[in-house]
């Protein structure tokens, strides 16, 4: 009985934490999920570039000759990814300000703007 009324108690300060809003913590959240997006792509081609240089320095004299040369591939890959990312954040930057400038307008509320208007006057 004193176990679970103990769980109960440890449960409720875990949703009581859970509820409570810090805007600061939901601010550095949305920063770093942000920052993570961005990168991403860039991880992602890295480390496959990195496995096949790594498979390529441990395959033997015979497998050696069938690879490719990667690195032309990669140092044209990345700086062009790093621009269009750079690029679509400028954007996606952009289009927020926007859009907490002037923000899109429902065309239903301002029907019922005149319709309370007319009603009214």
């Amino acid at each position: 009985m004193l176990i679970i009324l103990y769980m109960i108690i440890v449960f409720d300060k875990c949703i009581e934490r859970r509820n409570s809003f810090d805007l600061s913590l939901s601010f550095h959240r949305r920063q770093n999920l942000y920052a993570m997006e961005q990168f991403l792509p860039i991880a992602s081609l890295h480390s496959l570039f990195y496995l096949v240089w790594f498979c390529n320095a441990n395959s033997s004299v015979h497998q050696m000759r069938l690879y490719v040369q990667i690195t032309p591939y990669y140092c044209f890959l990345c700086p062009l990814l790093f621009l269009i990312l750079i690029r679509r954040g400028r954007f996606k930057r952009i289009s927020h300000v926007h859009n907490m400038i002037n923000p899109e307008r429902n065309p239903n509320d301002f029907c019922f703007f005149l319709f309370f208007s007319s009603a009214c006057g």
